[in-house]
């Protein structure tokens, strides 16, 4: 058995955030991830996948986008530069080579 085997039975897994994926039946299923309770073929879970994962977000992106339209604070506020960010980049130039050796 393999993951490209066209016999391969897989079950469909989701995480905390509410992503999903297909993982081998014959595998243990990875720390972080449990079964929703559907097996199959691997296209046959990929399909199921398609249908029920309408919203891509992660669930904590959806909650922080929904309490930011509630509060109307931003999601994220990007930080102000600082000299030591500035100072932080470096210019590097390439060795010189002898012509002629």
């Amino acid at each position: 058995m393999s993951w490209g085997d066209e016999n391969t039975v897989f079950d469909v897994v989701i995480n905390d955030e509410e992503q999903y994926s297909i993982w081998p039946t014959y595998k243990p299923i990875p720390a972080g991830w449990r079964a929703v309770g559907k097996q199959g073929k691997k296209q046959e879970c990929l399909s199921y996948i398609d249908e029920v994962w309408v919203d891509m977000r992660p669930l904590s992106l959806r909650k922080a986008m929904e309490e930011s339209a509630r509060t109307g604070k931003p999601i994220w506020t990007p930080p102000e530069a600082t000299p030591a960010v500035e100072k932080a980049a470096v210019k590097v130039e390439a060795p010189k080579v002898e012509q002629g050796v």
